[in-house]
């Protein structure tokens, strides 16, 4: 069955959402169903993984669409932040060249139903289109919970006029309606994201696919042996970016750590990535000298890394509820015991409970050190557990790709006239 997917992030761009793509689309090809891909130029100026890009398979046929250089171009961002009109961190520039690109492909090559990925908001308005134009069953993935993005809303608010602000919050309600109410499946980052959407959108629940980043084993698979050994343990360890908003999380991590260190305790907090510099700039004010920092590497490198550590640490700021960090997933794989600066209602608090495989840490320093200094000791008695394996193999792709598989197989079944695509 072939289909059409769309989605702007995409090998050799390096991240997560490329590696959950690249996961997905082999996954189905492996349950019959053929997709066509929809989305960035090559030479797109982010950074790349061409490890990753290795692993997509050859016969896959990709469309890259040209992007316009404005939409990169660094002076102008810089600009619009000086004037406060910033653009809207979810991307909805670019729809039309999308659709274009999908239009054109669908012409040439009819296919059973349309699927968009929120990698940019782009994607979804291309999708949007393309249902109407078509009547062809169309799944929207949000791997961002778009309206009930905080990360987006505080950066808008902080750089924004009010005006501004305020409108892109309006825009960016009336678009999360529109795919909402127009798509025949709804798949999110987390069963919290469906309620949200439920509750604030009057989304159909029946239509709402939860369906989480997960784990891809392959990928674990072949990581090269590394020369690196930490003396101090345990190791506490965080893999990935930090998100705007989260500086003050680390800095109150980075604060306990260092208390801890002065009570005498041993551990190593590494940093893997952070290119902004957040955990070395905090670890410096902090006096904090088992702090190591490695920056930014492969995949292979940093799921290498990640099997060297004891717990892995994760964090999101206090509003920010429905949203999964990708790294959760990885860790769990990886047997860790998760740390959570997380909002103890949220999707990431909830997970963590269901498994016993983590500890949901306050925001305050003083409630870090206390729950920090617990871990640590009992570490050291040998009582820490990793999580149970019958909970964590539930969340590896090839398992959790079977039930997105059948919701697809059910959608074409019940839809009319999906043999062939009418020309858009």
């Amino acid at each position: 069955m072939k289909f059409l997917y769309l989605s702007f992030i995409f090998p050799p761009l390096a991240g997560a959402e490329p590696r959950h793509n690249l996961s997905v689309i082999r996954r189905l090809r492996e349950r019959g169903f053929e997709p066509v891909i929809i989305t960035s130029p090559r030479d797109y100026p982010e950074a790349k993984d061409l490890a990753l890009e290795s692993l997509v398979p050859e016969d896959l046929r990709t469309v890259r669409v040209a992007w316009p250089r404005h939409a990169t171009n660094k002076v102008l961002a810089r600009g619009r932040q000086i004037l406060r009109v910033p653009r809207n961190p979810l991307e909805f520039g670019g729809a039309a060249r999308l659709y274009q690109a999908a239009a054109s492909e669908m012409q040439a090559r009819p296919v059973s139903f349309i699927y968009t990925v929120h990698g940019i908001g782009a994607a979804h308005l291309a999708g949007l289109k393309l249902k109407a134009a078509t009547r062809l069953p169309w799944v929207a993935e949000f791997r961002d919970p778009w309206f009930h993005n905080v990360v987006a809303r505080t950066y808008l608010e902080d750089f924004s006029w009010r005006w501004w602000s305020r409108a892109n919050l309006a825009l960016t309600r009336r678009r999360t309606l529109a795919v909402v109410k127009n798509a025949d499946l709804i798949v999110v980052e987390s069963p919290m994201h469906g309620e949200y959407l439920v509750r604030d959108f009057a989304a159909d629940a029946n239509r709402i696919v939860p369906y989480g980043m997960g784990y891809e084993p392959e990928y674990f698979r072949g990581n090269p042996a590394l020369p690196v050994e930490f003396t101090r343990r345990p190791v506490i360890g965080f893999v990935g970016y930090i998100y705007y908003g989260y500086e003050q999380v680390v800095r109150n991590m980075v604060r306990a750590l260092a208390e801890l260190e002065r009570r005498g305790h041993a551990f190593t907090l590494l940093s893997v990535g952070d290119s902004a510099g957040v955990f070395a700039k905090c670890a410096q004010e902090e006096h904090l000298e088992s702090h190591v920092p490695i920056g930014r590497v492969g995949l292979g490198t940093a799921l290498a890394l990640m099997q060297k550590m004891d717990f892995g640490f994760v964090c999101r700021s206090p509003d920010d509820i429905c949203n999964i960090n990708s790294k959760l997933w990885e860790y769990l794989a990886a047997k860790l015991y998760i740390l959570g600066v997380v909002p103890p209602e949220g999707a990431m608090a909830r997970l963590m409970a269901e498994g016993n495989c983590g500890r949901v840490l306050p925001y305050d320093v003083e409630g870090m050190v206390r729950g920090l200094e617990q871990e640590l000791l009992d570490y050291a008695a040998g009582t820490r557990k990793p999580p149970p394996p019958e909970f964590t193999q539930r969340f590896s792709a090839e398992r959790m790709v079977d039930a997105l598989a059948e919701r697809l197989r059910l959608m074409c079944a019940n839809a009319s006239g999906t043999a062939s695509s009418p020309q858009p």
